[in-house]
């Protein structure tokens, strides 16, 4: 039922592993997830700025009487950004409510999801 209800909710119970390279204790392993998830946090704010520069002088040069294209696409990506932090929590609780994996696990799926949406968002850079 819980497999069921994941996949429902598009979690991929392989996605959020930890990373292997963090070893050591909770503490140690915790810490080394946020460091990744940090650089691919990182790395997603670089690339949208980069797809934000494009919109906003796409925008600039077609005054359409439209929506500008850069709105639309900041409203997409902050329904993006709820909507991985409220993925990852329903899937942290189901798999480690209340354990000390826990955290291991939100961290990971949210690094996971980010690095995903990084590979969906690349193509769009300079169109």
């Amino acid at each position: 039922m819980m497999f069921a209800l994941l996949l429902a909710l598009g979690a991929d119970p392989e996605a959020a592993a930890v990373d292997p390279d963090c070893g050591g204790n909770t503490v140690e392993m915790v810490q080394c997830a946020n460091r990744s998830f940090d650089r691919a946090d990182r790395e997603l704010n670089s690339l949208w700025r980069d797809i934000a520069d494009d919109l906003g002088r796409q925008d600039r040069q077609f005054d359409d009487h439209l929506e500008p294209r850069l709105d639309i696409a900041q409203k997409a990506q902050n329904a993006w950004l709820a909507f991985r932090d409220a993925q990852c929590a329903a899937y942290a609780d189901l798999e480690g409510r209340g354990g000390t994996i826990y955290p291991l696990i939100y961290i990971g799926c949210r690094t996971d999801m980010t690095r995903e949406r990084i590979e969906h968002l690349r193509p769009l850079v300079g169109k």
